[in-house]
């Protein structure tokens, strides 16, 4: 008589033919090089191949997922799919060749992400602790005060007889001690001992956050390696950032309009950040980009817009019944500015100044706006 199939065995059971009207699984299996006869003898070779399918799908997402939120986050280019095509590209022959390998970058991936939210964790309880400096200056000061004071009652190993003696003839490092305490942390005589040992023992709590947090930080940048450097489709995707990324940069060429500069500046900021701060991928994405140059061109970009902008004002400007606060309102939102591209504060100011005098200089400048701009520049820029 045969064992009978437990239910739940029977339900998870691979059924080929029922998995054989599942449309991606037959287009799945077209690409292997042979053809299995879908038969029983062969049913574990076509759950692998369906397992194979299940986790290129998921690897697929999850990979796609990571990749369009970390480039995001750390330079502003929002991929499209057309852009994460490579990733599909590779998972479909690497199913057929290597799905192992798949398997392994989809574990990296949910790795990956959870090592980040372990890291966030541990930091969040790291605030909750003053600095190690702190504790360990604290933990030495109430040492110290721990040797002259027991719970609460002055010593009575060295007075047994009295006590209260001993408390009256106490030393003078046991005064400096306790006032010390008592000073610097609001602690009682009573509460050294207890105070004490609850120091000490937040000072082991920080050095096992420490620990977890150096492990941690391992464990991320072997993730960080496997996804970010020795995923083959990683290059491709850092190479179209960075297409991007100089397409985005070469557009101030393009455009006078202080706006536009403005924005491709704080785009630019957010490259800057991530290189300066380190970042999620490890990808260099100014790799080849003479971010010196850049800087510098952009700057005289806004230099020129924002003379061409002043230079526009002072000509479109008409006389009316409060010539000069009407002049100072035009100039208004030239004057206040702070930062000119690179320029900065009274670096700034300097080249409003300069700028103001180069067009009251122009010949073909009526001498009635002329007046008004030197009025604007003495009540506005001392000497």
């Amino acid at each position: 008589m045969s064992e009978a199939v437990p239910q739940n065995d029977q339900e998870n059971k691979f059924n080929l033919y029922a998995k054989l009207n599942d449309k991606a699984f037959v287009e799945h299996l077209s690409k292997y090089p042979d053809e299995l006869e879908p038969n029983e003898a062969n049913e574990d070779l076509f759950e692998a191949r369906y397992e194979a399918l299940k986790y290129k799908n998921e690897a697929s997402k999850e990979l796609k997922k990571i990749y369009k939120e970390v480039i995001t986050q750390e330079t502003g280019i929002k991929l499209e799919e057309s852009d994460l095509k490579c990733i599909d590209t590779f998972l479909e022959k690497a199913a057929i060749e290597d799905p192992e390998a798949i398997k392994d970058f989809l574990d990296s991936s949910k790795n990956y992400r959870a090592t980040l939210v372990e890291i966030s964790r541990l930091e969040k309880r790291f605030e909750d602790f003053k600095s190690k400096s702190d504790l360990e200056k604290k933990r030495d000061v109430l040492e110290v005060a721990k040797g002259s004071a027991k719970e609460g009652v002055w010593d009575v190993r060295k007075w047994k007889a009295s006590p209260l003696l001993g408390w009256y003839f106490r030393s003078d490092d046991d005064k400096a001690a306790i006032s010390k305490a008592k000073d610097v942390y609001g602690i009682s005589l009573g509460q050294v001992v207890s105070e004490y040992q609850e120091t000490v023992a937040q000072l082991k709590t920080l050095e096992e956050l420490e620990q977890l947090k150096k492990e941690s930080s391992d464990r991320f940048r072997v993730l960080q390696s496997a996804l970010f450097d020795e995923f083959p489709p990683a290059k491709k995707l850092l190479k179209i950032v960075q297409d991007k990324a100089k397409n985005l940069f070469t557009e101030y060429e393009k455009t006078g309009e202080i706006p536009a500069l403005v924005e491709i500046e704080k785009r630019y900021a957010t490259f800057e950040k991530t290189r300066e701060t380190g970042s999620l991928s490890a990808f260099d994405y100014m790799e080849g980009f003479d971010a010196s140059q850049f800087e510098k061109d952009l700057s005289k970009r806004f230099e020129t817009s924002l003379c061409t902008d002043m230079e526009k004002a002072v000509k479109d400007f008409s006389l009316t019944g409060t010539p000069l606060s009407t002049m100072e309102s035009v100039l208004k939102k030239f004057i206040d500015k702070s930062e000119i591209g690179s320029k900065k504060d009274e670096e700034s100011k300097d080249f409003l100044k300069e700028s103001l005098e180069r067009i009251i200089e122009d010949k073909g400048l009526s001498k009635e706006k002329r007046l008004l701009l030197r009025a604007v520049m003495a009540r506005n820029f001392k000497s």
